[in-house]
């Protein structure tokens, strides 16, 4: 299985409460944990919504 990195997922965000900095935008979740763990405890399976952000181009134009 492979892990999953919320910071590369278009629906992670970090939120202003500091008792819950991250949260999932597809899922609704605001928690201590990373969302992915979060979601890994309540269902027992993997996050489901994963989608990537694109990738970003360096600065000057062509890669």
């Amino acid at each position: 299985m492979e892990r999953i990195d919320c910071t590369r997922c278009t629906h992670y965000l970090i939120t202003w409460i500091t008792a819950m900095p991250y949260g999932c935008s597809a899922w609704g979740i605001k928690s201590s944990r990373p969302p992915h763990q979060e979601v890994y405890a309540a269902s027992g399976v993997p996050c489901q919504l994963f989608s990537p952000k694109a990738q970003r181009r360096p600065p000057g134009g062509q890669s």
